[in-house]
C-alpha cells in the first residue's frame, strides 16, 4: 500500500530536518515518478524551506522558485537532475537557530507567534501608514527584542506588512 500524500508530506519534512538527503530526495523524485502535479512538489518543498526561521547564506524559497520555473521552461524533461539540488540546498543549509548567536530569539519568536492570528485579525480591521526611513532605523537597533515589539505594534495598528518589508529591505 502507498502512503498518501500527507503521510509522504511529513516524512519528507523528517528527513529534511534529519539531514537525510537520500531519503528526502527519494520521495521528491517518487512524486515525480508518480505523475503528482507541480504544485504537490511545491508545496512539500516550500513547506520543508520555511521550517527554520532562519537559514542558510542564500534564500531557500528563491532557489526553489527558480527550480520551478526551470522545470517549468524545459517542460519537466530531466527533472530527477533539477530536482536533486534542492534537496541537497535544504539539508545542507545553516539553520541560525541553533546557533547560540541566534537562539535567543526562538522563545521571543514563539511567543509573537501564538498572537499571529489575532495580530493579522487586527491588521485587517485597521489601517495606519508607515515612515518607512524612520521604521528603517528601528530595524537597525542592536536589540532584537524591542525591534519585534515594534513591528507588531505596526502590524496590529493597520500597516500593510509590504510597508514593513519595503522599511526592511531599507535598513
Amino acid at each position: 500500500l502507498d502512503p498518501d500524500l500527507t503521510t509522504m508530506k511529513r516524512w519528507f519534512r523528517r528527513y529534511i530536518d534529519l539531514r537525510d538527503r537520500g531519503a528526502a530526495e527519494r520521495i521528491l523524485l517518487t512524486l515525480h515518478d508518480r505523475g503528482e502535479p507541480a504544485d504537490v512538489l511545491a508545496d512539500f518543498v516550500f513547506s520543508a524551506a520555511t521550517d527554520f526561521y532562519f537559514t542558510g547564506d542564500g534564500h531557500a524559497l528563491d532557489f526553489a522558485n527558480k527550480m520551478f520555473e526551470a522545470l517549468d521552461y524545459v517542460e519537466w524533461a530531466g527533472a530527477h537532475e533539477i530536482l536533486r539540488p534542492i534537496v541537497v540546498d535544504l539539508v545542507s543549509r545553516t539553520r541560525h537557530e541553533e546557533t547560540s548567536r541566534w537562539a535567543d530569539s526562538l522563545p521571543v519568536l514563539e511567543e509573537i507567534f501564538t498572537r499571529l492570528d489575532d495580530t493579522w485579525e487586527e491588521n485587517q480591521k485597521n489601517a495606519a501608514t508607515l515612515d518607512i526611513s524612520e521604521f528603517a532605523q528601528v530595524m537597525l537597533g542592536d536589540d532584537f527584542q524591542p525591534i519585534l515589539v515594534r513591528i507588531e505594534e505596526a502590524l496590529r495598528a493597520g500597516v500593510a506588512p509590504k510597508e514593513l518589508c519595503r522599511a526592511m529591505t531599507y535598513a
